[in-house]
């Protein structure tokens, strides 16, 4: 079969190709694949649902949950808006403070090698609370500074800002005092068996246009076999 790998075409032409057919493949400036969908019948379950709303500027923006989404990979890979925390003073000394939370459907993992967790701030405490398998595991760094004139902007070294593995690429840390939110990635998959597996149950979703790879991702040594698809056409 001579074949195009879709992911090596434009992302737009890869959702208009691979959404099911009569099934809505973009919703704003976001493409939405298969096994995503807009509406019942073209979403494979309630985990792949995107809700195409309209926003207070008349744009279409699709959401997951309460996450606004960026972009879908058929590669795995979901691009989403998330809040920040913070923790801050104005010049009287009143304090305001923000605590976001993120929760997803089963399908979705933060992916560890296209996040970072950073902290931004002199004298600043950062944690992260998340569960992976049902179990609860923490994170966290702590950056000091006496004076905010000691900060150099594209770096982090702990002076005024830390970070540890979770990859947000960043340039000026002084512009994050004004950003509600940033990027994050989150990794996403069908199922979580084994491709040897998966292909022996009746449910099997890969059809004779797709190709099952296992996808291994995890949180240090600890690994998750998944399940994603790359789609070819002929």
């Amino acid at each position: 079969m001579a074949g195009v790998i879709l992911a090596e075409m434009a992302t737009a032409a890869v959702a208009a190709q691979l959404a099911k057919p009569n099934c809505q493949d973009r919703c704003g400036d976001v493409g939405i694949p298969y096994p995503f969908g807009t509406t019942e019948d073209c979403y494979l379950d309630e985990s792949f649902f995107i809700n195409c709303t309209t926003s207070s500027t008349g744009n279409f923006l699709p959401f997951s949950g309460e996450t606004i989404v960026q972009n879908i990979s058929i590669h795995g890979q979901l691009d989403i808006l998330m809040y920040t925390a913070n923790d801050c003073y104005n010049e009287t000394g009143s304090q305001s403070s923000n605590q976001p939370y993120l929760t997803t459907a089963d399908i979705f993992t933060i992916s560890n090698t296209q996040n970072k967790f950073v902290a931004v701030g002199c004298d600043t405490n950062a944690f992260l609370y998340a569960t992976r398998n049902s179990k609860s595991f923490y994170l966290g760094c702590v950056s000091s500074c006496q004076s905010i004139s000691d900060v150099i902007n594209g770096s982090c070294s702990g002076i005024g800002c830390c970070e540890g593995p979770l990859q947000f690429l960043f340039y000026y840390l002084d512009s994050l005092r004004y950003n509600e939110t940033v990027p994050m990635v989150l990794d996403w998959a069908i199922g979580n068996d084994t491709c040897k597996y998966a292909q022996t149950k009746s449910d099997y979703v890969c059809g004779g246009n797709s190709t099952c790879y296992d996808l291994t991702t995890g949180m240090g040594t600890v690994a998750v076999q998944t399940v994603t698809m790359e789609t070819r056409i002929s």
